[in-house]
């Protein structure tokens, strides 16, 4: 059998190598979590229907801020029947350690919502994700302020809290009765048992690129090399 034709099998499983490193670079990488204030203590709670609440977070390089996660309880169970079903939210300025002037604000009237399956006094907790639509922001320090239903909707007597951590990090929370208020905010006195305290909250990011994730990039770099190698072998051996 001539040379050239042994060589032919050789040739298929590299090509076949390269296909195949190729299509692994295809997975993007997918929105994560940028900032975490803490997971919930199930020990108290900022009003957030007769308030806005807002505790500060601190970002170390520019992000594009797309959802964010918060945990809530109510007075009485079932949750569905305090809550509004809207979460009215701000991202603001820092301004000497206390929330300043709104650089974002919108309202998501169709957050997700997820029963824990933890009590706190007595009733459920829920896990409560929401979009942030696009907020881009470079490295600094902000506040998330969160109200049920959209900034501006007075009490509707029917209460939900932002429940608290047992971290803190940065400044203690701060409530205020007008977010567009910059002077109007002041220590957390809304939380139920009185204390000043941090509030439990997460921030994602996804900008939706096609940024290969970096494991994935290097793999570019060898289904490269597995073509150029191939096609190598294809004029060696023709």
């Amino acid at each position: 059998m001539p040379l050239g034709k042994s060589a032919k099998p050789g040739h298929c499983k590299c090509s076949a190598f390269a296909f195949a490193a190729v299509m692994i670079v295809v997975p993007c990488a997918h929105g994560s979590t940028v900032y975490n204030n803490g997971a919930p203590d199930q020990s108290d709670g900022a009003n957030i229907t007769g308030f806005v609440a807002a505790d500060d977070f601190t970002l170390g390089v520019g992000v594009t801020l797309t959802g964010g996660t918060f945990w809530s309880s109510a007075n009485f169970d079932p949750f569905g029947d305090s809550f509004s079903g809207t979460i009215g939210w701000a991202v603001l300025a820092d301004s000497s350690g206390s929330p300043g002037v709104i650089l974002f604000s919108g309202a998501d009237s169709a957050p997700v919502l997820t029963d824990t399956g933890v009590q706190i006094f007595g009733t459920e907790e829920w896990e409560i994700d929401f979009s942030l639509g696009s907020v881009s922001l470079g490295p600094g320090t902000y506040w998330l302020a969160l109200h049920e239903s959209a900034l501006g909707t007075p009490d509707d007597g029917s209460t939900i809290y932002w429940d608290t951590t047992g971290s803190q990090t940065g400044s203690l929370s701060q409530i205020t009765a007008d977010v567009t208020a910059a002077s109007g905010w002041s220590s957390n006195t809304a939380l139920v048992n009185g204390n000043g305290s941090d509030l439990a909250f997460l921030l994602s990011s996804n900008s939706g690129t096609s940024t290969p994730e970096p494991s994935a990039a290097g793999l570019v770099g060898v289904g490269i090399l597995a073509i150029w190698f191939s096609s190598r072998r294809r004029r060696l051996w023709r």
